[in-house]
């Protein structure tokens, strides 16, 4: 349970990229995306997550990449809980959770390293 709870932070991200959630112009921007190579990827987290990320609490954001962080460190986890919530826009088939759970990982960190004062 406590794991759960963990990654609803990370679903909420995650609804930037929910096929429910966003607008249809984003819909259609993100549909070709290949949700399976990294700096497409981390292309969409920048301009669909990270104006979001960077505009939660200092305290949450960090908060959120210790729970990635840790799932990603667990070989079991398999993140199953936040793609059962989430239906992700793009049109390729996600291939491996773990692998975008990675790059979605890295680029938030990277925007936390980058942001002002942020040199995490």
């Amino acid at each position: 349970m406590g794991r759960r709870y963990e990654l609803t932070k990370v679903i909420g991200l995650l609804q930037a990229f929910d096929a429910v959630t966003i607008s249809a112009a984003d819909r259609q921007q993100w549909r070709g995306l290949d949700v399976n190579q990294d700096a497409e990827v981390q292309q969409a987290v920048q301009a669909l997550i990270l104006p979001q990320f960077l505009a939660i609490p200092e305290v949450s954001r960090i908060g959120i990449l210790g729970t990635l962080s840790s799932c990603l460190i667990d070989s079991r986890e398999d993140f199953a809980v936040v793609f059962e919530q989430v239906t992700l826009v793009f049109d390729s088939e996600l291939r491996d959770r773990r692998a975008f759970m990675l790059a979605l990982y890295r680029a938030l960190q990277k925007a936390l390293r980058e942001a002002p004062g942020g040199d995490r």
